[in-house]
């Protein structure tokens, strides 16, 4: 027994194991999920990206298609044409189920990045786990073509780059630059990965010839052959760059750059954003153990940072690009006053920069118990520190399993700090939910229901086709509705004047009404 319990530790066994659980997962979840609000849209830039580049058809000129990166678009367009999928139920639970396999993807190179990181594989995989067990990203994961693809291509991207560095060679710059073109082609955002590539090139090319006596010249031909390819291949992958790179380059960035609208923040109704925005959104809808070991790990690094700067700098270089990673977004948010809304979910390519130094927190205080030594005093801290951690962990698969699939709606703080004050289901994911409800309660053979926002009348497309049959969808609050259904999206009092049929909760937050009307 003690043999196979020592054989189920072993890194050929649990690493294995996590990812087959995960593939796992991917099957059973993937179609319980709804129709996002975002989803119609980028499923026609999928399809606008496909006629241009199969059939020669003009590239989309409406901004809501024609600007977006479509690395991962294009793909789901293409299964989509060579498998023949024509029906609307079959097109979302194809895009659901390939969108979680790409976060697999990431949750991969993620595990890489951290074991290499800390030279542990079960930190690399403790890591892996606390990115799954993120609840809003774990949802996302499922149906947010845009966010998730964008941290996805981060983290490849990041994990290409700190390998590029620890040895410059041709074959590694190369496969940064494939990772750097797939990035800014998801996201313009990605820019950012150049700028810190050049930036750690340079440190790590003075810090060798200082203490190598190596030859500062040889940061030259590196450097600017990964951006040369970098620029080929941005522009390859990206069929909107083919006719005028730099001009619609600087199209796109604009565009990105000026998106915003009004978003629900503590309590009130806000267009310009306070610089207390993002991390409040970060406090919130982050698993508050995660939190605090971000935070002790941000302080350790300031600490160091002051006393020892250019020693930090040279010899912590992994830990000052996360910390590079993670604020450096939020500060180019602020300084180009560009417009992020719906939580922080623009942002969520920083996360894993979020984690990486919770998770650097996380290894420092074990390796503190561990240089104890084996004292009873010592035994009491291991067994605590592995117990909290468990305990969480199994609280935040206990949350999720009992909230499935409506996940994106998690907080870390209870409800009398939330309701009423921030952005709910602004996904719509849980208008599934109401109508699902009212079908299996209500026995006409014809319903007529009507909605707040648009992911309610979206959802029918991901219904069985009998269920379809049955809802004839009407204008917002149409007298002739049966029912109304409210995800409170634009409507934060949660308060309307019908008969209530129906209200669906999550930690007792109201996040759905079903009113009937007749």
């Amino acid at each position: 027994m003690r043999a196979l319990f020592q054989r189920l530790q072993e890194r050929s066994v649990l690493v294995p194991l996590f990812f087959v659980l995960l593939f796992a997962v991917s099957w059973i979840g993937y179609s319980a999920y709804g129709v996002s609000w975002d989803e119609p849209n980028m499923t026609n830039v999928g399809e606008y990206a496909y006629n241009y580049v199969f059939l020669g058809q003009p590239w989309a000129t409406e901004a809501a298609q024609r600007f977006y990166g479509t690395s991962f678009e294009l793909p789901l367009s293409i299964v989509r044409h060579v498998l023949n999928i024509t029906d609307p139920r079959s097109i979302f639970l194809m895009r659901h189920l390939l969108t979680f396999w790409l976060f697999i993807v990431g949750v991969a190179f993620f595990y890489r990045l951290a074991s290499r990181h800390l030279h542990s594989w079960r930190m690399g995989l403790l890591g892996a786990f606390l990115l799954v067990l993120s609840p809003r990203i774990f949802a996302d994961a499922f149906y947010n073509s845009k966010d998730i693809p964008a941290m996805v291509s981060f983290i490849i991207a990041m994990d290409t780059l700190m390998f590029f560095l620890e040895k410059k060679t041709w074959p590694r710059t190369l496969a940064h630059a494939l990772a750097t073109a797939f990035v800014i082609s998801i996201r313009i955002t990605g820019i950012l990965i150049p700028a810190f590539t050049v930036l750690f090139l340079i440190i790590h090319t003075i810090r060798d010839a200082q203490e190598r006596n190596d030859e500062f010249s040889q940061f030259v031909p590196v450097g600017f052959g990964y951006l040369v390819l970098s620029v080929i291949a941005t522009v390859a992958m990206w069929p909107f760059m083919w006719q005028n790179p730099v001009g619609h380059f600087m199209e796109a960035y604009h565009f990105m750059s000026s998106i915003g609208i009004d978003t629900f923040y503590m309590g009130e109704q806000i267009h310009h954003l306070p610089w207390h925005y993002v991390f409040v959104w970060v406090g919130i809808t982050t698993p508050l153990l995660y939190t605090l070991f971000f935070l002790t790990g941000v302080g350790r690094m300031l600490w160091q940072i002051v006393r020892h700067p250019i020693q930090f700098l040279y010899h912590h270089s992994n830990e000052t690009l996360f910390l590079l990673w993670f604020f450096t977004p939020i500060a180019a948010v602020y300084v180009a006053g560009a417009g992020i809304f719906d939580g922080w979910r623009h942002l969520y390519f920083i996360y894993p920069a979020f984690l990486l130094i919770a998770l650097q927190s996380i290894h420092a205080l074990w390796q503190w118990l561990l240089s104890l030594g084996k004292t009873k005093a010592a035994q009491v801290l291991k067994r605590v520190t592995a117990g909290i951690l468990a305990l969480n962990s199994l609280y935040l698969i206990s949350w999720m399993i009992s909230n499935h699939p409506i996940q994106n709606v998690y907080f870390s703080l209870p409800k009398q700090f939330i309701e009423g004050k921030f952005e709910l289901d602004y996904w719509g994911l849980s208008f599934r939910k109401g109508i699902e409800y009212v079908l299996a309660h209500d026995d006409r053979s014809s319903l007529f229901l009507s909605y707040n926002s648009s992911p309610g009348y979206s959802t029918i497309n991901v219904l069985k086709p009998e269920d379809r049959a049955r809802i004839n969808n009407l204008p917002a609050e149409s007298p002739d509705a049966d029912y109304f259904l409210s995800d409170y999206r634009f409507h934060y009092t949660s308060d309307y004047p019908y008969e209530p049929y129906k209200i669906f909760t999550v930690d007792g937050i109201k996040i759905l009404g079903v009113y009937k009307m007749r």
